[in-house]
C-alpha cells in the first residue's frame, strides 16, 4: 500500500505521493521548526468495495541538521459493511440481495446471484447507513425490507446479519441483527414481512401489449401501450424509471410516484408518458407510455415500473424494447465534437445491406458526402456500424443520415459541433523589449496570453527565454529557453500561459492558465533541443545529479474558477493528477535534436462531459527547474504551435489517449 504523506509546517509544505520514495538514505529535508505529518491512503468520500480509507496523523519538530524519525499509526477513518444471510433465508429463496447505501443513493449491492456476499464495502464515515432488503421466493415473488442506522462512526465494522422467523411460509418477520464490532453493540430490529400470497400486488398491461419479452416496436408505432397497476394492502411506492436521454442508451432516471411533484409529473407528460401523482395507500395506479414510444427515434431502450406496496411485498415490470426502422438503415447516435464527429447507425436485416454508409452536409448546403466504406466499422452481432467523420468546421451546424443502396431517403439528424479556440501567439512572432526583459507578446496587447520567468531573472542574467529567427526558427520568429544559473539559485528557461506576479524570496509566484473553452484532441508543433548534464540539483531531487537533462513541454484543460497561483518557494504546484483537470498531455525528452522535429501531444481526457474554462501550456529547458535542478545551457527552441481538433488526423497510438469515445 502506497501511503500519502503530507507534511505542513510554518516554513514549508511537503507532499509525498508514496511514502516508500522515503527512506533512511533518501529522508524528506525540512527546515528546522515543527510540522504536522499526515498520511492517508484511499479516498475519505469514496463509496464501494474494498474502498477502505486510512489515515494518520502526528506532530515532530526539527531542531537540528539531523534525521529526525517520526512514527505515523493509520486506522481506519471510513466504515467498513459486511452482510450475514442466515440458513433460513438461503433455505427459502431463490435469490436474497441488499443494496447498502448512505441515504443519497451512493452505495453497492450484495447479491447471492453476484456471489459477492463476503465482500467488504465502504462508506463514509458521516451520516446513515440504509439498506433495502429484496428477498425472491421460487415462484418469483418479491418481498422487501428497509431500515436506516444514523450517526454511523468511523473505524467501526457494521455486520448486517439477516434471518427470518421460524415459519417464513406463512405470516411472520425478518429479524435483522445489527452488530458494531469495536463496541460490541447489538441491535435486532423486528421488520413485519407478510409472505402470504392473496394480497401481492400485480400489474396488467393492456391487450396487445406484451412485456414479458422483448419487444420489437416499429418507429412512429401508436398503438395503445398501458400498465394497470393493483395493490390490494395500498400502495407505499411506486417508482418508475426512464432512459434519460434518447436515443443513446444512458442511466435510467428515476421518478417516484406517490406522491409525485407536479414539475415530475409534466415532465414525464413531455415525455410523453400520461400518469398522475398516487397516494398514498391507493389501491391501484395507471401508466400509460404510448406516446413515450411512439416519437422514439430507432435504438434500444428500457423503461422499468416497481411498486411497493405497505406490507413489503413488490411487484416489477421491466420493459426492454427496439424501435425498429422500415429502412435498411437508420441513425442511432451522433457525438460531435470541434473537427469531427462520431456516428453511429444500426441495420435491421440479417447482414449489412448493400451500400450502408453515412451521407452528412452542412445545413446550409445542397449537396450530400458520403462516408467511405474503409473508414466505418461493423457490429455484426449488434447490427450496428460506426464511423469517425472527420474535416469538419467548429462551431457549424450538420446533418446526417445512415443510408444503404436502396434506401437514401431516411430520417436526418442535426448536430452542431463545438467550438475550435486558439491561444494567441502559437506562432511566437509576436515579442517586445523593455530594457533587459523580453515578453512574448506584442507591446500592448490585451491579453497577453504568455509570460516567462524573466522579470525575476534578467537582473541577474538576463532573459533566459527569447525571441529568435533566421536557423532558428520553422519560419517567422521562434522562442529559445536556456537555463541559467542566476547567482543565488538555477533559473531554467521557460514558457507558460499565465502570468509573472513577483519574487518570492528564491522563488517566485505564477499566475497558470488562460480562459478557454474548447476541447482539442492533441497540441502540435516544432522544437529542437541540446540537453546539458544535471550540475544544480536541489532536495527532494539531488539524486539526478549527473544524468542529462531533459525538456518538458506540457498542455492540459481545467475546470478552475481563476488562474492557479503557483509558488515555487512553497512547492505549490498544479496537481495535474487532481479532479479539476479535464484532460493532459506531456511531452519529455533527453534527446538532442540539431534541427526542428515536429511533434504531438495527444490529450489524454479523464472527463468528456465537462467543459474546461481554462487552458495551461508551459515548456521548460529543464524539467525539474520548479525544484531549482537542471544542467545550466539546456537550451529548448519552440515554434509553430498549433491546436489539432480532428482525431483522424492522430495515429491509432495517439487516438489511443486520448479517450473521446
Amino acid at each position: 500500500m502506497a501511503f500519502k504523506l503530507e507534511v505542513k509546517g510554518a516554513k514549508k509544505d511537503t507532499l509525498i505521493a508514496d511514502h516508500r520514495t522515503v527512506t533512511q538514505d533518501k529522508p524528506i529535508e525540512l527546515p528546522v521548526g515543527k510540522y504536522t505529518l499526515t498520511a492517508t491512503y484511499g479516498t475519505p468520500e469514496a463509496i464501494g468495495f474494498n474502498k477502505p480509507y486510512y489515515k494518520g496523523e502526528a506532530q515532530t519538530n526539527i531542531t537540528t541538521d539531523d534525521l529526525v524519525k517520526t512514527n505515523l499509526v493509520c486506522k481506519l477513518a471510513n466504515v467498513m459493511v459486511t452482510v450475514d444471510f442466515d440458513k433460513s433465508i438461503v433455505d427459502n429463496f431463490k435469490e436474497y440481495k441488499v443494496f447498502v447505501e448512505d441515504g443519497k443513493g451512493s452505495g453497492f449491492n450484495y447479491s447471492s446471484k453476484l456471489d459477492n456476499l463476503k465482500e467488504k464495502g465502504y462508506l463514509p464515515a458521516k451520516g446513515n447507513l440504509v439498506w433495502h432488503l429484496v428477498l425472491t421466493n421460487d415462484k418469483g415473488e418479491n418481498f422487501v425490507a428497509e431500515d436506516t442506522y444514523t450517526n454511523i462512526q468511523a473505524q467501526h465494522h457494521y455486520n448486517i446479519k439477516f434471518s427470518l422467523s421460524e415459519d417464513p411460509t406463512g405470516n411472520g418477520y425478518s429479524a435483522i441483527k445489527l452488530v458494531v464490532d469495536n463496541t460490541v453493540n447489538e441491535d435486532t430490529r423486528e421488520i413485519e414481512l407478510d409472505f402470504s400470497e392473496s394480497q401481492l400486488p400485480s400489474f396488467t398491461p393492456n391487450t396487445g401489449f406484451d412485456v414479458t419479452n422483448e419487444m420489437s416496436v416499429p418507429v412512429g408505432d401508436g398503438s395503445k401501450k398501458e400498465l394497470t397497476f393493483s395493490a390490494p394492502d395500498g400502495i407505499k411506492s411506486l417508482i418508475l424509471a426512464v432512459d434519460n436521454n434518447v436515443p443513446t442508451r444512458s442511466a435510467l432516471k428515476m421518478y417516484e410516484l406517490v406522491e409525485a411533484s407536479q414539475a415530475d409529473i409534466n415532465e414525464l407528460a413531455a415525455k410523453g408518458i400520461k400518469t398522475q401523482s398516487i397516494a398514498y395507500g391507493a389501491t391501484s395506479a395507471v401508466v400509460d407510455i404510448t406516446d413515450y414510444i411512439k416519437n422514439l427515434p430507432t435504438g434500444e431502450y428500457n423503461v422499468d415500473v416497481t411498486l411497493y406496496d405497505t406490507k413489503g411485498h413488490v411487484a416489477s415490470c421491466p420493459i426492454d424494447f427496439s424501435i425498429i426502422s422500415d429502412v435498411d438503415a437508420d441513425m442511432v447516435s451522433i457525438t460531435p465534437w470541434a473537427k469531427f464527429a462520431l456516428a453511429k447507425g444500426k441495420y435491421f436485416s440479417s447482414s449489412a445491406p448493400e451500400g450502408t454508409t453515412f451521407m452528412y452536409k452542412k445545413a446550409s448546403a445542397s449537396s450530400w458526402t458520403s462516408v467511405s466504406s474503409s473508414a466505418l466499422k461493423f457490429n455484426t452481432s449488434a447490427k450496428t456500424f460506426e464511423a469517425e467523420i472527420g474535416g469538419l468546421e467548429g462551431g457549424t451546424q450538420y446533418l446526417i443520415k445512415a443510408v444503404s443502396a436502396e434506401d437514401t431517403e431516411t430520417r436526418e439528424m442535426s448536430f452542431t459541433t463545438g467550438s475550435a479556440g486558439t491561444v494567441y501567439n502559437m506562432s511566437f512572432d509576436d515579442w517586445y523589449q523593455d530594457g533587459k526583459v523580453w515578453y512574448p507578446y506584442a507591446k500592448g496587447a490585451n491579453p497577453t496570453v504568455w509570460d516567462s520567468a524573466n522579470k525575476g531573472a534578467a537582473t541577474y542574467i538576463g532573459s533566459s527565454t527569447s525571441p529568435v529567427e533566421g536557423s532558428d526558427a520553422v519560419r517567422g520568429k521562434a522562442v529559445k529557453m536556456e537555463s541559467k544559473y542566476a547567482v543565488i539559485a538555477f533559473a531554467a528557461g521557460n514558457l507558460y500561459t499565465g502570468n509573472f506576479i513577483k519574487i518570492d524570496g528564491v522563488g517566485a509566484q505564477l499566475d497558470w492558465g488562460v480562459p478557454f473553452t474548447s476541447r482539442p484532441v492533441a497540441l502540435k508543433g516544432y522544437y529542437k533541443y541540446s540537453p546539458k548534464a544535471i550540475d544544480n540539483a536541489k532536495s527532494p531531487h539531488t539524486d539526478k545529479k549527473g544524468q542529462m537533462d531533459k525538456c518538458q513541454i506540457t498542455i492540459a484543460l481545467a475546470d478552475w474558477t481563476s488562474q492557479f497561483r503557483i509558488n515555487t518557494k512553497k512547492s505549490q504546484f498544479v496537481d495535474f493528477n487532481g479532479s479539476d483537470i479535464i484532460a493532459f498531455g506531456r511531452l519529455e525528452s533527453d534527446k538532442s535534436h540539431s534541427g526542428y522535429v515536429e511533434f504531438t501531444i495527444p490529450l489524454e481526457y479523464r472527463y468528456t462531459d465537462k467543459t474546461p474554462t481554462y487552458i495551461v501550456i508551459s515548456a521548460a529547458a529543464s524539467y525539474l527547474g520548479d525544484y531549482f535542478t537542471g544542467g545550466e545551457g539546456s537550451t529548448l527552441y519552440l515554434d509553430e504551435l498549433w491546436l489539432e481538433y480532428d482525431v483522424t488526423k492522430l495515429t491509432d497510438e495517439q487516438k489511443s489517449k486520448v479517450h473521446y469515445k
